[in-house]
């Protein structure tokens, strides 16, 4: 819910990436998230971020 008021230039961030015990959950989740908002995934280490600025949202 809180995606829907990031304006421009926001970050959506979280960590578990990677995690082996989730089963890849998370990056099964985060990657959904992002292909249908159009956004791409940055990665650092098992932290995942999404920016706005990579996104064609109109607010």
């Amino acid at each position: 819910r809180g995606f829907l008021i990031l304006r421009p230039g926001g970050i959506i961030f979280g960590h578990d990436y990677f995690f082996e015990e989730d089963n890849r959950g998370v990056q099964r989740a985060v990657d959904l998230f992002a292909k249908v908002h159009n956004l791409k995934v940055n990665v650092d280490g098992e932290h995942w971020i999404l920016n706005l600025e990579s996104t064609t949202k109109q607010n």
